[in-house]
């Protein structure tokens, strides 16, 4: 084109014009003037359809079908412009197509391709596609590599079929496909999308072999599989809200957690639909993937909501078992335990580093012929931390015995267990059940601190190793609170070195019971105990503390022998043991009688020992008058006969010493 020749000496705004080009003068140069704008009603636009195979309509309609013809299936409704056409730079249509055409192929690269579910994605096909392509298959966004369709993020399981209105039998194998495409990329999240209705599952259909200590099981056991298998390093989160998951019957576990290396559950609500008498299913179960003992580590139990199941809500059964946690979950109405961490690896090889915390265990132990089930059950190195027991019914379908949360040993041989635990800050309450024990600890080197306990016929008791029947020893038990137990604290025979220190009871039968060897009892505060502290085993000692209340018998019946001490306890008196006197009952008047104890720090005042006398014949009456003198080994008091007694009668001496 010719250079235009320009007027000299021109204006603001002055315009010329060459052929259908206008120029204008800005002050400083001449610039090529806008063409007019459009009318504001583009419903009358038209535009030269030749070659294009278009219909007549407006900017839209011709941008859509552009974009059709030209990138086949793209949904081209993402292009946004003015549609008044105001921004426009031709004065025709096919003008304003042919620029708009030229930004649609970089468009096409960004724009996603809709399909209803992968299922329907990958149908499509992609000979010729370019890498890049994106895609979103019911909800879930992949991009082609060139070579196959990868997950960008996360995955929603809903976009292999998942769906609250389709069978148990679908959703099965929607959930399942999802599993198995997300682990076989390497591991990632599956996302369940949230709805106000539950997805039921059924059986799996799958018939791998897995290891449950020893036993063969297979997801499709008619009494004892399960409906989804979660495999290793592969996470289910709820999405946008608590997705329900069901088990169709109660005979199946909703999950299956096979060696669940990287492995997680959160967000759900799960419910077995347990009707308290059929079935043996759990919430969530982990086992092994061969027999072998696999490492297990990572997996992660968070946020659910577990319910209505017939053994376990969550249980973590085989290999040993590191870095598990378990975090904010609440279960209720279980037949076995609320949660049990089992870790049964090899014997060189323990279960260590599990943290249990802010869990909420509701009624749980309630299947028939499920001998001591318990709210939290630990057999591994880990810290219960700020969990609450609660809501433990009166009464169990067999009378046998619960416990809110219990630490001990992994198995036979391996005695390691729980041993070096840490049982801090937790709440355990029962409506008075008959045979409840809040807290139970039967491993070594555990310290129990800042627990609370409540109604139980134990709050606070520490064993023996059962398993190997060997002892337990050098378990602390501090500053917790025990109320209205029949026995707050007890060391238990073949229990060694324990200590309870600076600990509270209120309103309990027994304070403390002690039937362990060398044990430490320590700055402890007791209120309205019938019986602050009860030896039964020998070198058990009782130092520092305040008794207060309407308490009946400070020390009852020194059973152990003459190495159990008390000493600096203020209010505290020493029952001793009841034992037949040598009194001489062939005449009336005032007999002085020896009684001997077995105080390590006896009274050293007459008045601060008291007594009784009984008879095992009713021919004779004696009375005990009062205390003459006591020293290091003996109590002496004037008995008074006045009526005697022939033949071999025994008179009886219950002494209660004030220190």
């Amino acid at each position: 084109m010719a250079i235009p020749d320009y007027p000299n000496n021109p204006a603001v705004d002055d315009e010329f014009t060459v052929g259908l080009v206008t120029f204008i003068w800005d002050g400083e140069k001449w610039r090529r003037k806008p063409l007019p704008s459009l009318a504001p009603d583009a419903s009358n636009i038209q535009y030269d359809n030749i070659g294009t195979a278009l219909s007549s309509g407006n900017v839209q309609n011709a941008v859509t079908e552009v974009a059709a013809k030209a990138y086949e299936q793209v949904v081209a409704t993402a292009v946004q412009y003015d549609n008044t056409a105001s921004e426009l730079t031709a004065t025709n249509t096919q003008g304003a197509i042919d620029e708009l055409d030229g930004g649609i192929e970089a468009l096409a690269s960004q724009t996603v391709r809709v399909f209803t579910s992968v299922q329907d994605m990958n149908t499509f096909s992609t000979t010729g596609l370019a890498s890049g392509y994106v895609a979103n298959a019911g909800g879930t966004e992949f991009v082609w590599s060139g070579t196959a369709w990868e997950p960008r993020g996360d995955v929603l399981a809903n976009s292999w079929g998942l769906d609250v209105g389709n069978t148990p039998i679908q959703n099965t194998q929607a959930l399942q496909a999802a599993i198995d495409y997300v682990q076989n990329l390497g591991g990632g999240k599956v996302l369940i999308e949230f709805d106000t209705s539950a997805y039921v599952f059924a059986q799996s259909e799958s018939a791998e072999v897995f290891d449950d200590d020893g036993a063969a099981l297979s997801p499709n056991d008619i009494n004892a599989g399960c409906c989804i298998v979660l495999r290793e390093n592969v996470k289910i989160e709820s999405s946008q809200g608590r997705a329900k998951l069901q088990s169709e019957s109660p005979r199946q576990s909703v999950i299956w957690v096979i060696s669940p290396d990287g492995a997680g559950v959160k967000g759900f609500d799960i419910s077995g639909g347990w009707d308290s008498i059929t079935g043996a299913g759990h919430g969530i179960l982990q086992i092994s993937k061969t027999i072998g003992n696999d490492t297990n580590t990572g997996f992660r139990v968070e946020d659910n909501i577990i319910h209505d199941v017939a053994s376990y809500a969550i249980g973590v059964q085989t290999g040993n078992v590191e870095n598990l946690r378990v975090i904010d979950n609440i279960t209720y109405n279980t037949g076995a335990d609320g949660i049990d961490v089992k870790g049964r690896g090899s014997a060189d090889g323990e279960t260590f580093n599990i943290i249990i915390s802010r869990n909420r265990i509701g009624k749980f132990g309630y299947r028939s012929n499920l001998s001591d089930q318990a709210g939290i059950d630990v057999r591994g190195l880990a810290i219960v931390k700020s969990n609450t027991v609660f809501n433990v019914e009166d009464v169990t379908p067999d009378g046998a015995a619960r416990t809110g949360i219990r630490c001990r040993p992994a198995g036979t041989g391996r005695v390691f267990g729980s041993t070096m635990s840490k049982v801090i800050g937790n709440h355990v309450e029962s409506n008075n059940i008959a045979n409840f024990r809040a807290f139970a600890v039967n491993s070594n080197l555990i310290k129990v601190i800042g627990n609370t306990a409540k109604n139980a016929v134990f709050g606070f008791r520490v064993d023996r190793n059962s398993t190997d029947n060997i002892p337990n020893t050098q378990t602390t038990v501090a500053l917790n609170s025990a109320e209205g137990c029949v026995v707050g604290y007890s060391s238990r025979p073949g229990v060694e070195l324990c200590n309870f220190h600076g600990n509270v009871d209120r309103d309990c039968s027994e304070a403390y019971r002690l039937d362990g060897n060398d044990t430490l009892v320590t700055d402890v505060n007791s209120f309205n105990a019938t019986t602050f502290v009860r030896f039964i085993s020998s070198g058990n000692s009782v130092k520092g503390g305040k008794i207060t209340g309407a308490v009946t018998t400070k020390v009852r019946d020194n059973e152990g022998g003459a190495s159990n001490t008390v000493t600096d306890v203020d209010g505290i008196r020493v029952r001793q043991r009841s034992q037949s006197l040598a009194v001489d009952i062939s005449t009336v008047g005032l007999k002085t009688v020896t009684v001997p104890h077995s105080l390590a720090l006896p009274p050293t005042s007459p008045s601060q020992v008291i007594g009784s006398l009984r008879s095992t014949s009713t021919d004779v009456e004696a009375s005990l008058v009062a205390c003459t003198s006591v020293d290091a080994n003996n109590a002496t008091f004037y008995v008074k006969v006045s009526k005697v007694g022939t033949g071999d009668v025994r008179v009886v001496a219950d002494i209660s010493f004030y220190l």
